[in-house]
């Protein structure tokens, strides 16, 4: 998308899950795609780290268990 954008372009025409072709708006698309990129990752790295942290399988499925 970025190069496209560099190179002037304004629009794409990209093929979607079903080899259909569909028209973008290569500025918009860029965006709506980065920032969901970004949501997702965030969303799995805070998800990971609380994994991480959880040593114990009661912390895992959040009982409230004394140690």
């Amino acid at each position: 998308m970025k190069s496209l954008l560099d190179q002037d372009h304004t629009k794409a025409v990209l093929l979607d899950i079903y080899n259909n072709p569909i028209e973008v708006e290569l500025k918009e698309f860029l965006e709506e795609i980065t920032s969901r990129y970004f949501e997702a990752t965030n969303e799995y790295h805070a998800e990971y780290q609380k994994l991480r942290k959880s040593r114990k399988v009661h912390k895992l499925i959040d009982l409230d268990i004394d140690d």
